[in-house]
């Protein structure tokens, strides 16, 4: 049988998920991308079968949209260093108990509310510096004599340590640290 535990780590999990999100839905490719490349706590195919099961056991809603958390989930912010346990995320704990009618209606009428909006939808663009991760670690790694595995760890623990911040970011303040020409890094997030 699934304890409390279980519940309480499927909310932590799911509220740290969309946490920094400007929108209340994302993609499951940026799930997938956020929970194996930027928190990295899963590879990709343990990323896409937790997603899987988190829709199925309907803790996530798939919609027109993308994925969103259905609605009351709650939690406190975790600890630091804080990482899910895949086993529990793997067989899930039954979302709070409401009628699935009710809590789809729920789920629904929020999303048409926050994310139908065309002036709020349009506002949140995706992440425009996303496309620059990749540069960045390479070009970090080649002017520090890091190698990527070590440029990415460094930007992680900043991520860990400075709460909601991107990747793109926590690259940037590594490459502050090692001393390199800040134009340059500005230069390579600015193309994307």
């Amino acid at each position: 049988m699934i304890g409390e535990g279980s519940d309480e780590e499927v909310r932590r999990f799911i509220n740290f998920s969309f946490s920094g999100s400007t929108r209340p839905y994302l993609s499951s490719d940026e799930i997938v991308r956020l929970w194996s490349l930027e928190f990295q706590w899963f590879s990709p195919s343990e990323s896409t079968a937790v997603l899987e099961k988190m829709i199925e056991s309907g803790w996530l809603l798939l919609t027109e949209e993308g994925v969103c958390p259905i609605g009351g989930i709650e939690t406190s912010l975790p600890s630091l260093g804080w990482r899910p346990i895949l086993r529990k995320l793997l067989n899930p704990p039954n979302p709070p108990s409401k009628p699935s009618e009710e809590l789809s209606e729920e789920v629904s009428s929020s999303s048409v509310m926050v994310v139908k909006s065309p002036e709020k939808s349009a506002g949140y663009p995706a992440d425009w510096a996303e496309g620059s991760i990749p540069s960045l670690i390479s070009i970090i790694g080649e002017k520090s004599g890091l190698d990527s595995k070590e440029v990415v760890r460094r930007a992680q623990r900043k991520r860990r340590a400075l709460g909601h911040v991107t990747l793109w970011m926590s690259l940037a303040l590594v490459a502050r640290d090692q001393g390199l020409d800040m134009s340059v890094i500005d230069e390579i997030i600015g193309e994307n």
